[in-house]
């Protein structure tokens, strides 16, 4: 049996991993009614154009297209020995087959 939801939370920062994390995902999701919800953030260490080319490979190679988002801004990462302003914002989309 396939799952209806998966969840990937912080997992698309290093894009040398997005296609094998969506090989896993069509894997294991419902063909049917499965659905992906994708929390992240920028880390910096990539432009976000390479951190959300994530969801044009899913769109593209995968068929896996966004059916809703939103951000949600906390002002800023605070603790872990940082206290950087542009982590503070927090994504989340939620993913579908075609």
């Amino acid at each position: 049996e396939k799952a209806d939801f998966l969840i990937a939370s912080d997992c698309i920062y290093n894009p040398t991993y997005h296609k094998a994390l969506l090989q896993s995902v069509v894997g294991a999701m419902d063909k049917n009614n499965g659905m992906l919800i994708v929390g992240y953030s920028f880390h910096g260490n990539v432009p976000p154009s390479q951190t959300l080319n994530f969801f044009t490979l899913a769109n593209v190679e995968f068929g896996l297209k966004v059916i809703c988002e939103f951000k949600k801004d906390y002002g800023g990462q605070m603790g872990i020995g940082s206290e950087d302003e542009k982590r503070g914002a927090v994504y989340v989309k939620v993913l579908a087959r075609k």
